[in-house]
């Protein structure tokens, strides 16, 4: 039981370090965002659907059809600290609604994971 916590603190801390390195390498104009087409139901599916398996997902029928540029490991980890964050502090992800949000160009789209403790 001990090693499992363990376990699962050190690769946190890896992956916190990991992007904070990255992070570091793009303000100092050593590393690019390597951008590709994606799109972000698949994305969020890939990445959440293993973290939260019991979570229903709400997908807006708009957003699976669009294609994106994004760098997939980053949104991939900012995802999972969602989820992480929710599992921690939140009482966990009572469903997933992705959707498009309106604004003048039409090309916003959002992610929201609900928290039972507060409305949605």
């Amino acid at each position: 039981m001990a090693v499992d916590l363990l376990t699962s603190d050190i690769e946190w801390f890896r992956r916190l370090i990991e992007d904070l390195l990255e992070i570091s390498r793009l303000d100092a104009g050593v590393a690019n965002l390597a951008l590709e087409p994606a799109r972000i139901d698949e994305q969020v599916t890939e990445t959440i659907g293993p973290l939260a398996p019991d979570a229903p997902m709400e997908i807006d029928p708009r957003v699976t059809t669009e294609q994106v540029a994004l760098e997939k490991r980053r949104i991939q980890a900012a995802m999972r600290n969602l989820v992480e964050n929710a599992q921690t502090h939140g009482g966990g992800i009572v469903g997933i609604t992705i959707r498009r949000l309106a604004d003048t160009a039409g090309r916003r789209r959002g992610l929201r994971a609900r928290n039972p403790t507060r409305r949605a």
